[in-house]
């Protein structure tokens, strides 16, 4: 019985969402950003997947629209890899809320993530992964609140230990220097 609950709640609130992310998509597509119908329905299941592979569960409305409006506008988003930055992001976010044993609320870490995507990580989903969030899930773990008076933002000072090496720089200055 409550299985069969529990399915119903999630089939009313993936219908919300979808009504939802139908409507964002509008707005997405000023920033040349859109998902299709198949793409939004994967990134309903694939939240549920996480939810599932993350023993969360969700009562109120997604993260997927939040989701979306932090991190539509990052420079390192196009058409070609939004939809699988989105899949990738949000399982991240899942992940780390658990790491961080739920101390830290949606809205901070949806901050602190967009900006280590876009100044630390470039993009790059799995140095955020196995770098910066790792990093700040274990200070939280560890006792550390300074994320709470700036909202998680401005927290690289504070937990990066290196700046994030370029290859693709050094090796177009090289190209300069030598060619």
């Amino acid at each position: 019985m409550d299985n069969d609950l529990l399915a119903i709640l999630s089939s009313n609130l993936s219908k919300k969402e979808l009504t939802k992310i139908e409507i964002i998509n509008q707005k997405t597509l000023a920033l040349g950003l859109q998902l299709s119908q198949n793409e939004i329905s994967e990134l309903i299941s694939a939240r549920n997947a996480s939810l599932k592979k993350y023993q969360r569960v969700e009562l109120n409305d997604g993260i997927l629209d939040k989701l979306i409006y932090t991190f539509c506008d990052s420079p390192y988003i196009d058409q070609n890899n939004y939809a699988e930055t989105l899949y990738e992001l949000e399982d991240l976010f899942y992940g780390f809320k658990n790491e961080c044993n739920d101390r830290i609320s949606d809205d901070e870490l949806f901050t602190f993530m967009r900006e280590q995507f876009d100044q630390i990580c470039y993009g790059d989903i799995n140095y955020l992964r196995d770098t910066c969030l790792t990093r700040f899930s274990e200070a939280i773990r560890k006792g550390y609140k300074g994320f709470i008076k700036n909202q998680g933002a401005h927290e690289d000072a504070n937990l990066t230990q290196e700046r994030r090496w370029d290859s693709d720089l050094y090796q177009a200055i090289l190209k300069d220097l030598f060619w």
